[in-house]
């Protein structure tokens, strides 16, 4: 009998916040969440930008080696 392999999938999630930052005044904070092909998510938190474009942005130019591989970016507003 071929029974499917039930391994219990681990969560493919990275953090790469940097906890020490300070937001400057007049500045929002955002976070992302950036999904790739393979399944993966990459947590990006303190971005301090003045609008979700120049968040937007600036999650684009930090990550552009790996466009080719993303599948999405989803860029939100902190309420804090």
């Amino acid at each position: 009998m071929i029974l499917p392999d039930k391994k219990p999938q681990e969560p493919k999630l990275v953090n790469l916040t940097d906890y020490s930052l300070e937001r400057p005044k007049g500045y929002l904070s955002f976070f992302t969440f950036i999904r790739f092909e393979d399944g993966g998510e990459i947590l990006l938190d303190n971005i301090f930008a003045k609008s979700r474009l120049e968040a937007n942005q600036y999650v684009l130019n930090r990550f552009a080696d790996c466009l080719p591989y993303m599948q999405g970016i989803t860029v939100y507003e902190s309420q804090n």
